[in-house]
């Protein structure tokens, strides 16, 4: 009896192991439209906002139902720059076919300073 517990573990272990090994998270591709309409969107920060720095944001973001983006972290420690991508894309609508609704999304945005 205990080797089949054991063997029942080990199995239910193994299948968790391999379901979470093939779940991904769907990032986005260089070319992708939707990317593409979040960098439109972003435009181009004031020269005041990055102070001459270079900062790397990763922001994870979903698309709702009314094809509306809804900015879940920016990806950044600076406040300025977090504060200036939630206004930027919060709500803000995209027509991209790529899109699949309610998954989340990572975009990095690099932004540099001069």
């Amino acid at each position: 009896m205990r080797k089949v517990k054991i063997l029942f573990f080990a199995l239910l272990a193994g299948l968790f192991f391999v379901g979470t090994a093939y779940a991904t998270t769907s990032g986005l591709s260089p070319e992708s439209s939707l990317r593409a309409e979040i960098v439109d969107l972003i435009d181009h920060p004031g020269s005041d906002l990055l102070d001459g720095q270079s900062i790397v944001a990763n922001i994870r973001l979903m698309v709702n139902d009314d094809d509306q983006l809804i900015v879940i972290d920016s990806g950044t420690t600076d406040p300025k720059l977090d504060a200036f991508l939630k206004s930027k894309l919060n709500y803000k609508k995209v027509h991209s076919p790529d899109i699949q609704h309610l998954n989340f999304y990572f975009i990095k945005v690099e932004f540099r300073g001069k």
